[in-house]
This record gives C-alpha cells, structure tokens and sequence, in this order.
C-alpha cells in the first residue's frame, strides 16, 4: 500500500507509463526529489531548534519547492523536464553548503550520489545530458573545495553537530545509492530476460 502511495504521488493515480525502463527512471527521480524535501525538512528543524540565524533555512525551501516542481512535472508526463529541475537543484543546494561547512560533515557524498543519478534517471539516447550534469557535478566538487568562496556565512560546528550531519548524510546517502544501483541492475536483469526470450 505504501508502494502504491509513493507510485501514484509521484506519477499520478490515474497516468500510465507503458515502457518499463522508463517507468523504473521516473519512480527514481521522483524518489530522489522526495528524499531531497525530507532531508531539507530534517536540516530546517534541526535549524530552527539550534535557533541558527542564516541563510539556509531560505535556501532549503527554495530547494524543496524546487523537488515539488520536479514531481509535479513527473505527474504531467514530462519525465525529463522533471530531471531537469531536478539535477541542478540538488547540485546547486549541495554546492552552497559545501562550500560553506566543513568536509568532515559528510555532505560530498550528495555529489557522488547526483553524478550516479545523472546517468540512472536518463536513458541512454540522452546520455549526452548525463555528462553534462556529471562534469556540472564535479566543477561544483572542485569550487566547493578548492576555491575560497561561498555565498552562504561560514557555518562552523560542535563535534556533536558534525557527527550528527554524518549521521543523517550517510543515513540518506546509503539507501539513495542502493536504489540508483538497484535501478541499474534491474533494468539490465530485464534486458537481458527480453533478450533470452527473442533468441528462444
């Protein structure tokens, strides 16, 4: 029933998709919009109650009205509009923060996460869009860490505080890589089936 919650949120109770393969790559990037609203959910409350003054918490809704964007998109049949909002924001957002926080938070991860997602939410006709986003990935990993500017205030952290943004990082992190893989094999498992059965 939950499965079923999440499939019709994200494609729409009463829409269709026919091919598979594509079904499979919408259901992972609406998934990955809606871990993208839970985790700015999570950094906005543990904000509010550590009352930090910043810009984050504007930048994190912004962030989440974007992922809404993206899903609303899904719901419409414009698959790859939807990856078009949804790739830049989540790239952009971990972009402000990791310039802006210490690496020893763990927030890097989202970058090997979104290059993963660039070439698993689209298919390979559009693989041209998957190097784009993965090389727009690595030049925000390489301005992040290698050149001494941010837009957002330094945010420095307790132990406690950084061991908590590891926590929730890798705790998000973990399932988002398994489903990106998930969804590779899958998709390969039944190639390789539809294969098998047009060589029978």
């Amino acid at each position: 029933r939950f499965k079923k919650a999440i499939r019709n949120l994200i494609i729409g109770e009463t829409n269709y998709i026919e091919s598979r393969g594509q079904y499979k790559r919408a259901m992972l990037s609406g998934q990955i919009a809606l871990l993208g609203i839970l985790v700015s959910i999570i950094y906005i409350a543990i904000d509010m109650v550590m009352q930090r003054q910043s810009l984050a918490i504007p930048i994190l809704l912004a962030a989440i009205f974007f992922f809404v964007v993206s899903i609303g998109y899904h719901r419409l049949g414009k698959h790859c509009t939807a990856n078009y909002f949804l790739l830049p924001t989540a790239n952009i957002t971990i972009y402000l923060f990791a310039s802006s926080e210490s690496p020893n938070t763990g927030i890097f991860i989202f970058f090997l996460l979104t290059s993963m997602a660039s070439f698993a939410v689209f298919d390979y006709t559009m693989r041209l869009w998957s190097i784009l986003f993965t090389s727009f990935t690595y030049l925000l990993f390489v301005l992040a860490y290698f050149v001494d500017f941010t837009i957002l205030p330094k945010r420095d952290f307790t132990t406690n505080e950084l061991l908590l943004n590891v926590i929730i990082n890798f705790t998000v992190g973990l399932p988002a890589g398994a489903m990106i893989v998930y969804l590779l094999i899958s998709l390969n498992y039944f190639n390789d089936m539809q294969l098998v059965q047009t060589n029978k």
